[in-house]
């Protein structure tokens, strides 16, 4: 399973992304995350 999460600071734009891979019940297998710099909220 693949969550993912998107978040944008409206003062400045800056934008960040993670997530998380889970196997089928439940354990972690890895995680990500990245800052993405000036974004819109729909480019998130």
């Amino acid at each position: 399973y693949l969550n993912t999460n998107g978040s944008v600071r409206f003062e400045d734009d800056s934008a960040s992304v993670g997530g998380i891979v889970r196997d089928q019940v439940g354990n972690w297998i890895f995680g990500f995350n990245r800052f993405l710099g000036s974004c819109s909220v729909f480019e998130v």
